[in-house]
């Protein structure tokens, strides 16, 4: 196990890898997090997100807003998805995959309740862009098969 438990947004990478990851936190953070995703984008569109992404180099590859941008429920998969990877990484000496993964849910609700909305907003782009890119790629999939 590290000892370090600093969380640092900028290595959460949200791709949706991991299953069952919607689960992971309490019913008070889920809220947590979709209500404030839902005030986000009330606030700003998506696709003015995406394209400030992309015109300052952060967002390289090509994108569209699609079902998944649009859904609120993969949105939040992905967050959580990147969360609990990140959270894995601290406790990779813990013993089982399944006490590494408890160890880490743990963290992850405790961590979720102190989130500055920077750190939300910064989990949350980076769900956008991997969904948003997906929506591309999966658009032109049966094209291209």
């Amino acid at each position: 196990m590290t000892a370090d438990f600093k969380f640092n947004v900028e290595e959460v990478k949200c791709n949706g890898s991991i299953g069952g990851s919607a689960l992971i936190l309490n019913q008070e953070n889920e809220a947590k997090i979709k209500a404030f995703m839902m005030t986000h984008f009330m606030m700003t569109d998506r696709q003015v997100i995406l394209q400030k992404l992309q015109d300052s180099g952060i967002l390289t590859d090509n994108w569209i807003v699609g079902s998944r941008c649009n859904s609120i429920q993969t949105l939040y998969c992905r967050m959580t998805s990147g969360l609990l990877s990140y959270g894995l990484k601290m406790f990779t000496s813990t013993g089982t995959y399944k006490a590494q993964r408890e160890n880490a849910e743990m963290w992850i609700n405790a961590k979720v309740k102190t989130m500055s909305a920077k750190e939300l907003i910064n989990v949350l782009e980076k769900a956008l862009m991997d969904s948003a890119t997906a929506d591309y790629h999966y658009s032109f999939e049966k094209m291209w098969s």
